[in-house]
């Protein structure tokens, strides 16, 4: 058994809302696409767009080229890259994306000196995919994550273990779970040592 902390990318280590929304809002400007101006720490995790009321096809062009732009993200707390290093020394660290372009993050990751042990991309469902590496010896210390749909999923199996970003507006709603951690900064990482 290997005492794993499993770490979700975009939302959790790099900032990927606050490029999107320059990114939206700029190719509106550029009559790229329609659709309404986004704005910084929305309060729904698909910037306000609603699958079953707005045509997704122009928010999906944005992202797709968003992706293929491979924009460089800034992390979203400075001292990621040092309070991971200092978590590794203890548990296996395992990132787990739903990004699909494994280069990019890579690419990303090691720009900012960012250590891990394994990197899993495109993962839709990150429940079983976690839930898979227990039967391979993994032991589930604690899951970062920060999209409503996985913490949802997580919760059924992995409740105490979860822990959210307190500081987005589209988690407010989880705010009072007990069975979920709070952290605002990846300092609070640092109680796991």
């Amino acid at each position: 058994m290997f005492d794993t902390l499993y770490f979700d990318v975009d939302g959790v280590l790099f900032d990927f809302n606050n490029p999107f929304v320059d990114f939206w809002n700029d190719g509106l400007k550029l009559h790229l696409w329609t659709g309404n101006t986004f704005v910084y720490n929305p309060t729904t995790w698909s910037f306000g767009m609603d699958e079953n009321k707005d045509d997704m096809s122009q928010f999906y062009k944005a992202i797709e080229l968003f992706d293929n732009s491979n924009k460089m993200l800034p992390l979203i707390h400075k001292d990621i890259p040092h309070i991971l290093r200092l978590l590794a020394r203890k548990y296996t660290i395992e990132l787990v994306t739903s990004y699909p372009h494994r280069l990019p993050r890579m690419y990303n990751l090691n720009y900012h000196d960012i250590v891990y042990d394994k990197l899993s991309c495109n993962i839709s469902n990150k429940l079983k995919y976690v839930k898979e590496q227990e039967t391979y010896g993994s032991n589930v210390v604690a899951i970062f994550e920060d999209a409503p749909h996985h913490i949802d999923n997580y919760l059924k199996h992995y409740p105490n273990k979860i822990w959210i970003p307190q500081n987005f507006n589209y988690l407010k709603d989880y705010t009072n779970d007990i069975r979920l951690k709070l952290y605002s900064t990846a300092d609070d990482w640092l109680v796991l040592l």
